[in-house]
């Protein structure tokens, strides 16, 4: 399935845009392409592009998964807001570089996108600057989108796009040189190859081969040598008649309009038909298929109205595709859907276990209460027998190490009497000033 025609979708791509967007995946470099497309259709005066999501779904392959898919459009968009992209200038001293675009914004059927206007002086092949001078980058082509998007291989795009960019219009073959570091560097072969062998076996071969079989130009190279080393490749690029690939896309199109047309027919008939129970038609007219929601009514039907009822009043669902997988999967993992009944005895067991725990919890409130009552009973009690007399504090000290020796407290070492600050010891003392009505 292509976005546009296959006259229609394509973009003027400059050589310096191809030769810098070489560290972009597959999907990062067909999401700028695409952007370049939107950008040229809106005129490129449009400072913020609106481009509707479908674009992008149908550029990832979304397979009716849709929060997955805008997930995965998101982070693509990420990475090219902060992917850098070097701007080349042959006759420009230093470094210049920015991002592939600088805002954007997720609406529920539109993205919003800009460019930066730095960047796009560089893309637009109409540019003027303020001395009246045209694009100062030389070296434009016309890519044909829907073939750039049947390679696999970000070799074989960057490959297709520098060759196809030495075509000029009306020209149907060329041959050009270029030396091999040159290649590395313009066709993003950035692999580390220590010998040239590995760098054809893996790379080069399979990159020409995928551009012969699947697009619009042939491409040959010839290895050139100088002192018995590999110096440059002689690349020859013929155009090929399109015709077989335009017939071929429009055959694969009207196919599946056909069996899409055939598809609906079925389903409205179905839905027609007075016979079939409502759940079936409510379950279809959600995007279940025919097919499904009969086996999952044969096998068993009274659990899957329990379903079909829980889901809808229950469970909040924002789109009818999470509708549509929850009751699946439900079904298919064999989920409890408790009766009415059921229902209330959980909830009465529930607030039940809930008062119980309430109770627990407010007997240790209590416990902690009284327990803390009584440390503020003893320590008012201590304070007050530490300000008696000297001897009075000596008398009772006695008597209330032998009312310890009765709970077989005070050993032979007498440990626990040297520590006196204690809070055993403390909490001791001040039963043993209440129990004995000291005060």
């Amino acid at each position: 399935m292509m976005i546009g025609s296959q006259d229609n979708y394509s973009i003027n791509k400059t050589r310096f845009a191809i030769v810098s967007s070489n560290n972009l995946t597959i999907l990062q470099q067909r999401f700028f392409n695409h952007i370049l497309y939107e950008q040229e259709e809106q005129k490129w005066t449009t400072e913020i592009l609106k481009i509707e999501s479908r674009y992008f779904h149908h550029l990832i392959g979304n397979n009716g998964k849709y929060r997955q898919a805008n997930n995965k459009i998101k982070k693509i968009l990420k990475q090219l807001l902060t992917k850098e992209l070097k701007i080349l200038n042959s006759k420009y001293e230093g470094y210049e570089a920015c991002t592939y675009i600088s805002y954007f914004k997720i609406h529920e059927t539109y993205i919003e996108i800009k460019l930066e206007n730095e960047l796009k002086k560089h893309l637009n092949i109409n540019y003027v600057n303020e001395k009246g001078i045209k694009n100062i980058f030389k070296g434009y082509s016309r890519l044909n989108l829907n073939i750039v998007n049947k390679l696999c291989s970000t070799y074989s795009i960057a490959l297709y796009e520098y060759s196809f960019s030495k075509l000029k219009e009306g020209e149907e073959s060329c041959t050009f040189n270029v030396k091999l570091d040159e290649l590395t560097e313009v066709a993003s072969f950035r692999a580390f190859y220590k010998e040239f062998k590995y760098f054809k076996r893996d790379v080069l071969v399979p990159s020409i081969k995928e551009i012969n079989s699947s697009t619009d130009i042939e491409v040959e190279y010839e290895l050139v040598k100088k002192y018995n080393k590999i110096h440059s490749v002689n690349i020859t690029v013929t155009r090929k008649n399109i015709i077989p690939i335009l017939k071929e896309e429009a055959n694969i199109n009207k196919a599946n309009s056909f069996q899409n047309k055939e598809k609906q027919e079925k389903i409205q008939s179905f839905l027609n038909n007075d016979e079939i129970p409502l759940l079936k038609k409510q379950l279809v007219e959600l995007g279940i298929t025919i097919n499904v929601t009969n086996k999952m009514y044969e096998k068993d039907s009274d659990r899957l109205r329990k379903i079909y009822a829980e889901v809808s009043n229950k469970y909040k669902v924002k789109t009818i595709k999470e509708k549509q997988a929850l009751i699946v999967a439900m079904f298919k993992n064999n989920a409890l859907v408790e009766s009415e009944q059921e229902k209330k005895e959980r909830i009465n067991k529930e607030q039940q276990i809930l008062a119980n725990q309430k109770i627990l919890q407010k007997q240790d409130q209590d416990i902690e209460n009284k327990k803390s009552e009584l440390a503020t009973k003893y320590k008012n009690l201590i304070d007050k027998f530490y300000q008696l007399p000297q001897d009075k504090i000596e008398e009772l000290t006695k008597d209330f190490h032998l009312y310890l020796k009765g709970f077989y407290i005070l050993k032979k070492d007498n440990s626990f009497e040297d520590n006196k600050n204690s809070k055993p010891y403390q909490a001791f003392l001040g039963r043993y000033l209440e129990s004995h009505e000291v005060f």
